[in-house]
């Protein structure tokens, strides 16, 4: 099954099972990025807290994929495995392990602090799809899920797709932006400020949550 005919089938089903979503991860960051980045897999941000595990799983189940869960403690790197388990699921992962080329959706759970809010702003956020609009994280969201995954999980994909979308020259609600990232704690790494060019008020944020983030750190 191509990326086409199973995001149509999933939202399909989250729609038929009244489950908010909005477009995230590698189908998003192609509407902000200069370079299109190839992805063989579909995340949604949904609208399911912790007591709503099973519906994302019988979503993904009624596709024919087998569900795995990933746990807060997972994308902080925990070493032990028990202990991991113990903290909150945040993303149900949909593979067909028969089928190493089928497309796998991955559902990111509202236990997620930064995703209730971006999902009720994506309504307003739709995109077209072969034909299709469907909605999507805004770009600030898109940032804040991003700047959210590097401080549980630096990877390579996450680091380029800021660089991508921060360097393109684009218009943020910086209003909104940097009132998130303070709030959820999420600063803009070092590195990457020195790398793209961002904006004088984010920049101050961000240098204000790094010093927060190092008296928290050399307290706790």
């Amino acid at each position: 099954m191509n990326i086409v005919k199973t995001l149509e089938k999933i939202v399909c089903v989250l729609e038929n099972r009244n489950i908010n979503y909005a477009l995230a991860g590698g189908l998003a960051s192609n509407i902000y990025r200069k370079d299109m980045r190839l992805t063989q897999d579909i995340d949604f941000a949904v609208a399911l807290g912790i007591n709503e595990i099973n519906i994302g799983k019988k979503a993904l189940q009624e596709i024919n994929l087998q569900v795995g869960v990933v746990h807060e403690g997972d994308l902080l790197g925990s070493p032990f495995r028990r202990s991991r388990k113990k903290t909150k699921a945040q993303i149900l992962v949909g593979r067909n392990p028969k089928l190493k080329n089928q497309v796998g959706v991955d559902l990111i759970l509202s236990t997620m602090p930064w995703v209730m809010e971006a999902i009720t702003r994506a309504q307003k956020n739709k995109i077209k799809i072969f034909e299709k609009s469907y909605p999507a994280l805004t770009i600030e969201d898109f940032v804040i899920s991003k700047l959210y995954a590097l401080g549980h999980q630096k990877r390579y994909k996450d680091l380029d797709d800021l660089e991508q979308v921060l360097g393109n020259n684009q218009n943020f609600d910086i209003t909104y932006l940097a009132g998130r990232m303070d709030a959820l704690n999420l600063p803009i790494p070092k590195d990457l400020r020195q790398k793209v060019e961002i904006d004088h008020e984010l920049g101050r944020v961000a240098r204000e949550i790094e010093k927060r983030l190092k008296k928290i750190r050399h307290f706790s």
